[in-house]
């Protein structure tokens, strides 16, 4: 599985080639990656129209098992993604921008 960690993938914060995709439940939306669109893992797969094949996408979650998950989904569908290695757990902890 392709991973990014969060100091390559703040790099990609406001780049209009990357897309923020945050695969948690809602009810673990406390916040977010600022900009990610959300869509839960259980219903990525009839929701891949949603995400555009343009975009490269990185893939959050907690703490980086479920993105995992996420991204083999993606890779397989013909996109090219990435998951955040250590999640929103990491994210938060280098005190990077959420909403």
């Amino acid at each position: 599985m392709k991973e990014i960690t969060v100091q390559e993938a703040k790099k990609y914060i406001g780049d209009k080639r990357y897309l923020f995709l945050d695969v948690r439940e809602p009810e673990e939306l406390m916040t977010k990656i600022k900009g990610a669109i959300t869509i839960p893992l259980g219903d990525l797969s009839k929701n891949l129209n949603k995400i555009s094949k343009d975009k490269i996408v990185l893939i959050n979650c907690r703490s980086g098992v479920r993105s995992l998950k996420a991204c083999k989904i993606l890779n397989d569908a013909g996109f090219k993604a990435y998951s955040l290695k250590g999640g929103i757990i990491a994210w938060e902890n280098e005190k990077l921008p959420v909403e």
